[in-house]
């Protein structure tokens, strides 16, 4: 089982921000129009894709998993 398929199921999908959950949640009354929606729509997406890559088994080898934190985190200071 994935990180993303256990949030999802305790949560419901993940989102950046509640405005993408519900266009009626916008604080600014802009909608799908706005520039932010863009781009927490992107970073949820991107979050989602990883938290369905990372599994509880990964958690059994902890080097692996700080491996790959690492890794990520040196190619989003880049």
């Amino acid at each position: 089982i994935t990180l993303g398929q256990a949030i999802e199921a305790v949560e419901g999908p993940y989102y950046f921000s509640r405005c993408l959950e519900d266009q009626s949640l916008c604080s600014r009354g802009a909608a799908p129009g706005c520039a932010y929606h863009k781009v927490y729509a992107e970073i949820s997406e991107m979050v989602r894709k990883k938290l369905d890559e990372v599994t509880f088994e990964d958690f059994r080898d902890a080097e692996k998993l700080v491996s790959d934190l690492q890794y990520i985190n040196k190619k989003t200071t880049c």
